[in-house]
């Protein structure tokens, strides 16, 4: 559904003794749309299937789907 190549960012997120994958991209929020998994490929397919849902429910309600950020000029 979405075309918009969003900078996906993956870390690693330590709490306690668990520890996983996070994968997510600014625009959308961190909090808000994101992909976990015990590998960076997993929280990345994570991340994508969270993405098509998160922006069609955006659509559904008529909400503006967030363009991508343009890196600044060095």
């Amino acid at each position: 559904m979405s075309g918009i190549d969003y900078d996906i960012k993956i870390e690693l997120e330590h709490l306690g003794n668990e520890v996983w994958w996070i994968a997510y991209c600014d625009e959308l929020g961190r909090g808000s749309c994101y992909g976990l998994g015990d590998t960076p490929e997993e929280a990345l397919v994570e991340f994508l299937k969270d993405k098509e849902s998160f922006i069609a429910e955006l659509h559904a309600e008529g909400r503006s789907i967030p363009k991508r950020k343009e890196m600044e000029e060095l």
